[in-house]
């Protein structure tokens, strides 16, 4: 008796976990720009370095998201400029902080919004130099194949993370202090 209480234990820890699978991030296919302003121009950076990883279960539609992360490396970060490149690193300690990452903490809603796409409501960790803040995000998913695309962008500003928006040319060039970051990352089973 004891034996067939411990199998049935294990079946209902089992149940859950039937419908997800596991998926990683197609660096090929994704893209992440962050997107800002200076007293000479507007400027972008692109990460050229993601990977991550999801526990999904999406059999046509989305029904839930388990668990998610991605992580950038900040010298992937690149504006095709050197010396902004080297301002960039510099100003998120990269020698110290070699990596931004993000983690699902929990998924706060999923609805359908038509077309094939979902409406997700999240809550994550997002860590930046060395500063780990809990953000809220509206993420647009759309479930393709054994693809699970999630889009959309995030307005914040560098001192939230205790980050000093970069100088140039001995302080005349200041960088503004709020950024958008805009992503699509496709996670492939």
């Amino acid at each position: 008796m004891r034996k067939l209480n411990q199998i049935a234990i294990l079946f209902l820890m089992l149940v859950p976990a039937w419908g997800y699978s596991q998926y990683s991030l197609d660096a090929s296919s994704s893209s992440l720009v962050v997107e800002g302003t200076s007293t000479l121009h507007d400027w972008e950076i692109e990460a050229e370095g993601m990977k991550g990883s999801a526990s999904i279960d999406a059999a046509g539609k989305l029904e839930a998201v388990k668990s998610l992360s991605f992580t950038v490396v900040v010298d992937g970060l690149k504006s095709h400029k050197s010396g902004m490149d080297k301002n960039t690193y510099k100003a998120l300690n990269e020698d110290k902080y070699p990596n931004i990452t993000y983690t699902l903490k929990k998924v706060n809603g999923i609805s359908d919004a038509g077309g094939g796409k979902f409406k997700v409501s999240t809550t994550g960790d997002l860590s930046i130099a060395g500063t780990t803040k809990s953000v809220d995000m509206d993420v647009m998913a759309t479930v393709s194949g054994s693809t699970v695309k999630f889009e959309g962008n995030y307005p914040m500003k560098m001192t939230q993370f205790n980050i000093e928006p970069p100088t140039a040319m001995f302080g005349s060039i200041k960088t503004g202090d709020e950024i958008t970051v805009k992503y699509t990352v496709n996670y492939k089973k």
